[in-house]
């Protein structure tokens, strides 16, 4: 099962180094908005219209478990509590899923877990692609929506509006004019590629990953100035 947190993981990682092209904080941000993401695609959540009980709300919706470990415990940690809004779903879900996003990318064998010592000191993970070939399907998807323009199954303009967000379009497809891209890309987030419920989804997942990036940027100038 490829979902788009773990081709989002994939187009932002640097397959030689094994390191992720983007800071820790729009990393976490932009895998817990891929897993939402996933979700609301599934059909496991929803996000009601104003007027509605918990209108903007992250509302799970009953079923059996997905099968997939990172999307079901997802489940398990919006269902416990009350519902939120999206923006702190997201925070909630952030944490400690960049290792178990990879876990899965390894036991899939895309990826590889290298453990060394920086100075021969301080621990470090870096995750390695194991093929040059890991990340290439879904990045064609891209390169026929975004540069040749043409429409994109609800999957990938999902993954559009998280690469959107997260301000990492270009990372995804080196090289390539970044207005251009961002032009396209919010183009396909409002486009009519995806039923109405999961365009409400990633409009909802866009807005909580640029305030939750607000927030957490916010947070470091006082912290420095201080």
């Amino acid at each position: 099962m490829t979902i788009i947190t773990e081709d989002f993981l994939l187009l932002v990682l640097d397959g030689a180094t094994g390191k992720p092209r983007l800071d820790s904080s729009s990393l976490s941000l932009g895998l817990a908005g891929g897993v939402l993401l996933d979700l609301s695609l599934a059909g496991r959540v929803v996000v009601p219209e104003r007027g509605a009980p918990d209108a903007g709300r992250v509302v799970v919706v009953p079923g059996p478990p997905l099968g997939h470990p990172v999307l079901d415990s997802a489940l398990s940690i919006i269902a416990r509590d009350k519902p939120h809004k999206p923006e702190t779903v997201v925070s909630r879900l952030s944490k400690n899923l960049r290792e178990a996003v990879f876990a899965c990318l390894e036991s899939r064998g895309l990826v590889r877990r290298l453990e060394r010592k920086v100075l021969g000191i301080f621990p470090s993970t870096a995750w390695p692609v194991t093929s040059p070939l890991a990340g290439d399907t879904v990045r064609q998807r891209l390169w026929s929506t975004l540069v040749l323009k043409q429409d994109p199954d609800a999957p990938t303009a999902a993954l559009v509006a998280l690469l959107l967000a997260t301000d990492s379009l270009h990372k995804a497809l080196p090289g390539q004019d970044r207005r251009a891209l961002k032009q396209r890309a919010k183009q396909v987030s409002e486009g009519s590629w995806a039923a109405e419920s999961v365009r409400k989804a990633i409009s909802a997942v866009q807005a909580a990953i640029m305030a939750s990036v607000m927030v957490a940027t916010t947070a470091a100038a006082t912290t420095s100035s201080s």
